[in-house]
């Protein structure tokens, strides 16, 4: 059986598509030339195959035409300076692109001649074979399949785009194959349930009537990972590769993706998925719409309290002016930002775990690098004494006082959130009340009672040590003493205009104070 390559076309649109015969070659082999044979069945609105270049092992082919809910297999001849060999590229062909999935199987189970088992969304191959006795000629007849759930409902039904009899001398053999495409809104199969592919072939007799026969195998369905639609903050540590996601609930054939510090634009748009080159990858089915990702490389980008902001771009070739655009957060970490993090979750969600289930009522890290974000702010602007402190590498007591606002603004937050949610339960039996506001309430007035005594004198002092910005680590440099505010700082002589001198009650009128004339 020859290698199959699985594609999908919309019919509104041509398609160009590419074969990596890498695999296929021997050691030392090179693609000399390709065959194409013409796409089998011939319909009202026939699919056309052109081969456009070859190029090491990789062969390009442009799909014109083809009709609507069809398949199409394209029989191609490859040559290489020691052999020939066969290839089948298998067409599926629609008139709208959400319907369907791959533009190549990556099914396990995609070659064999039972399906098995497919994930939702997935397409793979499906063959069946009928078999006569001598006397029966079944050539002339067309097969279809049809997937079927417990209940008779059809799922997913269309035709098989190869029709083979192979004669054996004790029977005649019908080989058909087909692409078989499984919807991403099916259900799953449930324990001890499977669905039903079934085959169907229609010829026709000697005596000019019509006869169509069955057969069927059961396949399992697996169901789609559930991944939001839109764009997610992120968190990463620097250096890390830095996997960016968008899922959009239909697909787009441009999208692209670009990278922004604050209004500065270090990265120009860059796309991840353009038809028009085949090279890119093609996006993922997933059961809320379809997954593009793309890899940053986050070497070069700083490790900050402030988010970098990712900006996606998409929209479809067709329509060049309605573009789409999605915007999330991109936190670059250090060991001391991580560590930041699990000082306030552990204050803050020491439970690690909530009463309703909800998101909105855990404590993600990118959450938490939101306030402290904005606790970052808050501390150099507490009161109107200004500072300037980046908190990348903050230590001492500019660390805890830091901590403390971003977990107050947590707590506030949460106290919000709990007062939405709460509920009174009276049953006939049971009462049940769920209310912690109040100790939510207690713990951010004993924080902010500490920060309105205690945070306007400590930045006072700071001041007057001369640490007024830095990392946060002390001593008003990148690095800084590792004193975290306790100490002055270096070369901060005359940072304020106050004099440390004796006290006298005499004051100008003492004799230092008379000048000769």
């Amino acid at each position: 059986m020859s290698t199959t390559f699985v594609y999908y076309k919309d019919t509104n649109t041509d398609t160009v598509v590419q074969a990596e015969l890498g695999s296929l070659l021997k050691s030392g082999e090179v693609v000399q030339s390709v065959e194409l044979g013409s796409p089998t069945p011939v319909t009202v609105n026939p699919l056309q195959a052109e081969l456009q270049e070859i190029q090491n092992a990789t062969i390009t082919v442009k799909l014109t035409g083809g009709g609507a809910g069809l398949s199409y297999g394209i029989d191609a001849t490859v040559t290489t300076q020691t052999r020939k060999f066969g290839i089948l590229l298998a067409v599926t062909c629609n008139t709208q692109a959400g319907e369907l999935i791959p533009y190549q199987t990556r099914s396990p189970d995609a070659f064999k001649d039972l399906v098995d088992t497919v994930q939702a969304g997935d397409s793979v191959m499906g063959t069946c074979v009928f078999s006569y006795p001598v006397d029966v000629d079944p050539s002339g007849g067309f097969v279809l399949y049809e997937l079927l759930s417990e209940d008779g409902t059809v799922y997913a039904a269309g035709n098989a785009f190869e029709y083979k009899v192979e004669v054996t001398g004790f029977s005649n053999n019908v080989l058909a194959r087909a692409v078989i495409v499984v919807p991403s809104d099916i259900p799953p199969t449930m324990e001890g349930q499977k669905y039903q592919l079934r085959w169907t072939i229609q010829r026709r007799q000697p005596d000019g009537s019509t006869v169509r026969e069955f057969q069927g195998e059961a396949i399992t369905v697996v169901g789609l990972v559930t991944v939001p639609v839109g764009v997610q903050p992120q968190v990463e540590m620097q250096g890390d590769p830095a996997t960016l996601e968008l899922v959009t609930d239909q697909m787009f054939d441009r999208v692209g993706i670009s990278l922004y510090q604050v209004n500065l634009q270090l990265v120009p748009l860059t796309m991840i998925s353009d038809t028009s080159k085949p090279a890119t990858d093609a996006p993922v089915k997933v059961a809320s719409g379809w997954y593009y990702a793309g890899v940053l490389d986050t070497t070069n980008l700083k490790p900050s309290v402030k988010p970098y902001s990712v900006v996606w771009k998409f929209w479809e070739s067709k329509y060049p002016a309605r573009v789409y655009t999605e915007r999330a957060d991109l936190f670059i970490l250090n060991p001391s930002l991580a560590n930041a993090i699990d000082d306030v979750k552990a204050k803050i969600n020491k439970a690690r775990t909530t009463l309703y289930g909800a998101p909105d009522l855990l404590f993600p890290p990118t959450t938490i690098m939101t306030w402290l974000r904005r606790a970052m702010d808050a501390f150099n602007g507490w009161m109107g004494i200004s500072t300037n402190f980046t908190m990348t590498n903050a230590l001492g007591g500019i660390r805890e006082y830091w901590l403390m606002l971003a977990e107050l603004f947590a707590i506030e937050s949460q106290y919000l959130a709990e007062g939405e949610k709460a509920f009174d339960f009276q049953g006939q039996a049971i009462s049940l009340n769920v209310d912690r506001t109040s100790y939510l309430d207690a713990a951010a007035s004993k924080i902010q009672s500490r920060l309105d005594n205690e945070l306007k004198p400590f930045k006072q002092n700071l001041i007057i040590r001369g640490n007024t910005g830095g990392d946060g680590s002390g001593g008003g440099g990148a690095g800084g003493d590792g004193s975290g505010g306790a100490g002055v700082a270096r070369g901060a002589t005359g940072a304020v205009g106050i004099t440390i001198s004796p006290a006298s009650v005499w004051g100008r009128y003492t004799p230092n104070y008379w000048m000769p004339l």
